[in-house]
């Protein structure tokens, strides 16, 4: 065997070496015990306990005289029906029936009423309507549609005057100024005790009248609503004991008028000065009751400083009366 030059026997000898290396490396890798990768909890913010609260709710307004008890409405759980409220309503104006189903009419007056199954809605409409240039005022729409609906027996409403349409023409009214108006398309809501009853934030509509300035009244469609009996007396607690519930955040902003930054929420308001305060009525389905409330209106400004008009309403009663 021949003998390995020097220079050989140096390269076998490094490569020998580089390899017991790299497995004396792994050797060690194997040995050290192993480690688990580092866990970062992630930092969560602290959550403020405290109760909502507005320092600077006030009411600077002349206060009503309210009633110091008012009751507590129950829906009822079987409503009438509008096909027997129908028939009640025919009698009252003297119609007879038609050939058509659901149908009444009244041949003196050229009118008819019909019921629809399907909205519960009761609809009454005369025929011939005379041409009118002579205006009417909303006093005159507002005493007729009452002496309507009085004659059928409902008198648990009142007129949204506010929300009153002002109309000029016969086959097809255009809007009008108040003052040219032939025609007055009025809204009427359910009422209980004398003030006007809500669902949630809207209005409980029992009727929307059209009064014409010769013809009288000329259509009116009556809308289904709940009927409700008394449950209970309480009694309403005072303005200052309500704005101080307000300031607790128990309240529900029904409008605000804002010209710039908005919408924004009742928790965005930061004070409010309050001019004017009303009694209503609102229902919750939750507690099938009808319950007295608070409507407060004012100026208020917001926590980013914004000025607005707005109408908050809280309940006129405490929680432990509704127990």
């Amino acid at each position: 065997m021949k003998h390995l030059s020097k220079k050989t026997l140096l390269l076998i000898i490094g490569f020998i070496l580089l390899i017991g290396l790299f497995i004396a490396n792994i050797l060690v890798q194997q040995l050290q015990p192993k480690t688990q990768p580092q866990v970062i909890t992630p930092r969560i913010p602290s959550i403020d306990n405290k109760p909502y609260s507005i320092t600077e709710f006030s009411f600077v307004g002349e206060t009503p005289r309210f009633p110091q008890t008012l009751p507590l409405f129950q829906a009822r759980n079987q409503q009438l029906s509008m096909q027997h409220t129908a028939e009640q309503y025919v009698q009252l104006l003297h119609m007879t029936p038609t050939t058509s189903p659901d149908t009444w009419e009244s041949i003196p007056e050229s009118s008819y009423l019909t019921v629809n199954k399907i909205t519960n809605q009761i609809s009454y409409r005369k025929l011939q309507i005379p041409t009118s240039t002579t205006s009417i005022t909303l006093d005159d729409a507002v005493t007729q549609s009452t002496s309507f609906l009085s004659a059928l027996g409902i008198t648990d409403v009142s007129p949204l005057n506010e929300e009153a349409s002002f109309l000029s023409g016969e086959s097809e009214p255009e809007k009008a100024t108040p003052e040219d108006a032939t025609m007055i398309v009025l809204p009427f809501q359910k009422k209980l005790s004398d003030y006007p009853l809500f669902f949630n934030n809207t209005t409980a509509r029992a009727a929307e009248m059209w009064i014409h300035s010769r013809a009288g009244i000329i259509k009116a469609d009556l809308l289904p609503t709940p009927q409700f009996e008394e449950y209970n007396t309480t009694t309403l607690m005072k303005i200052n004991d309500a704005i101080q519930e307000l300031k607790k955040g128990n309240g529900i902003l029904l409008s605000a008028r804002v010209v710039s930054g908005g919408p924004f929420a009742f928790s965005d308001l930061a004070s409010a000065t309050f001019t004017t305060v009303s009694l209503e009525y609102r229902f919750s389905p939750t507690t099938n009751l009808a319950t007295p409330y608070y409507r407060f209106s004012g100026n208020a400004q917001t926590k980013s400083g914004i000025t607005t008009f707005v109408e908050l309403s809280t309940p006129a009663v405490f929680t432990q009366a509704l127990r």
